[in-house]
């Protein structure tokens, strides 16, 4: 599953970087004041008075870009702005074409082009950035990329010269610099194409990070998470600079932290997850949408559920109506960390119920599955919501379902024993025709899904009972094989208590042996449906057989672990 979390990092950055909650003093308006000396707000990232330069010009820069640069400070608009480079582009030097570019994504939304081009020399004003980039410092290049990421202008060319300079100015990289370039780099997904690029970044990382503010270091962490790259002891880093800052980290900083080492697989120190939960706990009327779901995603990840957290963030949720602007990729995050951590929040569970009877329409079919799983695993029945899931699997939408996501749908539905006949027939018949298709995983689910339907009798499958065998026949067949192989010891588990449980416990153990055979699933867990079925029957040699069975496999374990 795919993390969308550019757009939470996007929006909030773009407060954090160009608001501030503090008063300006008189002559903000106009400029920064040093002594006698005023420089625009501009000018200062041109590398006044100690700030990074944008590029460096050895016979020192021409007055006339002075005045470009205090021109573009007062821009508003993007008709003064096609001004500006009527009359004065042609004098542009890099620092005006940097500066000029960055106000550009300013001046129209993210990813809104379409004003920009509609100006006539926003073409030729482009060839000047692309132009340019090879006479830029660090703070230079970091501003095209951010700029372009925020114009949504996925220019691969540029980006690769922007690499390209990138790499060869590596070692004047600051937090602030890397931090703006790789969120762009990992934004537009531009990583393959420059590993060498992010490799010589994640060398800088470990130096640099400890230097930048909490923003910076935000991003980093999620950039290189998104882009999975860097090595654990670049994520150690990033980890200390941040917990050296924690009375000043936002919601957004904490969830981007423990989202990133949930992405890359990295278990962080306990320690550091706990303060870090006790830092958020502080800080719950702040959470927006993206910071809950993200949080709520990786401790559960990383296993270290804080229930008290999640309670809090749960109630937020619903008594600030978080719920309704959740994207479905969220919802279905914050669901399947609740699921995982069996922690039914009635409330918050209410309220994605009905917020699934509103959008349902216009999810992703792995959304659809993800969030009608959760609510099986926790049991929370709600008729109306399952209705709503169920129109919209009907109608052909079936095919449209990944493979996991079909068998996960019928797991779910069959779990809470939704009495749709139609729904099982049609999702049967499906299933038939799709069975090359199926993984070990998916198969198991299937199995347990078609084991309640038919065991637990909450549909008439008379009219499908033949469908229904094919499809257990497949199954057996294909784990007999070794067509398919069950993903885990809890499949393994699953899969022979569902023959056991249709009455079928010669497929059962025959199963049993094959996964013996294999090695690794064949538990103890594995067992138990056959032992309780012999035992039921009064049947001793196959007890016996199946106890020894047991041990040697036990035995083969511990000598393995050993």
């Amino acid at each position: 599953m795919e993390y969308d979390v550019p757009l939470a990092c996007d929006l909030q950055l773009e407060v954090n970087y160009n608001t501030s909650t503090v008063a300006a003093p008189p002559w903000s308006a106009y400029g920064k004041r040093n002594g006698s000396t005023i420089f625009s707000a501009v000018e200062v990232h041109t590398g006044a008075k100690g700030v990074p330069h944008i590029f460096t010009e050895k016979g020192g820069r021409r007055q006339e870009c002075f005045t470009l640069d205090r021109r573009l400070h007062n821009v508003s608009s993007v008709r003064e702005f096609e001004r500006i480079l009527a009359q004065g582009m042609q004098s542009f030097d890099p620092g005006n074409t940097v500066n000029a570019f960055a106000l550009a994504a300013k001046l129209v939304e993210d990813a809104s082009l379409s004003a920009l081009k509609a100006c006539p020399h926003w073409d030729s004003f482009y060839g000047q950035v692309v132009d340019c980039v090879g006479r830029l410092e660090p703070r230079g290049l970091s501003m095209v990329a951010y700029a372009s990421a925020k114009l949504g202008l996925a220019d691969e060319n540029l980006l690769a010269s922007l690499a390209q300079v990138g790499i060869q100015r590596a070692q004047d990289f600051g937090a602030m610099d890397i931090a703006k370039i790789a969120w762009a780099f990992a934004k537009f997904d531009f990583v393959d194409k420059a590993s060498e690029f992010w490799e010589a970044m994640a060398d800088r990382v470990p130096d640099k990070v400890h230097d930048g503010k909490m923003n910076d270091v935000s991003m980093i962490a999620w950039s290189f998470a998104t882009a999975e790259v860097g090595p654990e002891s670049m994520y150690r880093e990033i980890t200390t600079a941040s917990l050296r800052m924690l009375d000043e980290l936002p919601p957004q900083s904490l969830s981007n932290l423990v989202w990133a080492h949930a992405s890359m697989q990295l278990a962080p120190d306990e320690g550091a997850v706990h303060v870090v939960c006790q830092r958020a706990k502080t800080l719950i009327k702040d959470f927006v949408e993206f910071d809950v779901a993200n949080m709520c995603w990786a401790l559960a990840t990383l296993g270290f559920v804080d229930y008290e957290l999640f309670d809090l963030l749960a109630e937020h949720t619903v008594a600030t109506g978080l719920w309704k602007r959740f994207p479905a990729l969220s919802a279905s995050q914050l669901a399947w960390a609740f699921a995982f951590a069996k922690f039914a929040h009635a409330p918050l569970f209410d309220a994605l119920a009905d917020y699934i009877c509103r959008h349902v329409a216009v999810f992703d079919t792995q959304h659809v599955a993800m969030l009608a799983w959760t609510f099986a695993v926790l049991d929370i029945n709600v008729p109306t919501t399952f209705k709503t899931i169920a129109t919209f699997a009907k109608g052909g939408k079936l095919w449209g379902f990944r493979p996991d996501e079909f068998c996960c749908l019928f797991w779910a539905f069959a779990r809470v024993g939704w009495p749709d006949e139609q729904l099982y027939w049609d999702m049967t018949q499906v299933a038939n025709l799709r069975t090359d298709e199926f993984t070990g995983g998916s198969l198991a689910n299937l199995l347990s899904g078609l084991t309640s339907i038919r065991a637990e009798r909450q549909v008439n499958t008379s009219g499908f009972d033949r469908d229904i065998d094919t499809l257990l026949d497949f199954i057996l067949q294909a784990l007999l094989s070794g067509r398919v192989v069950l993903s885990d010891a809890e499949a393994a588990h699953m899969s022979i208590r569902s023959f056991c449980t249709l009455g079928r416990p010669g497929d059962a153990d025959a199963l049993l042996q094959k996964l013996g055979s294999s090695g690794g699933l064949a538990t103890p867990q594995a067992f138990a449906p056959l032992l309780l079925l012999a035992v039921r029957f009064s049947d001793p040699l196959r007890v016996a057989r199946l106890w020894a069975q047991l041990a040697a496999a036990m035995a083969a374990a511990g000598c393995a672990i050993l």
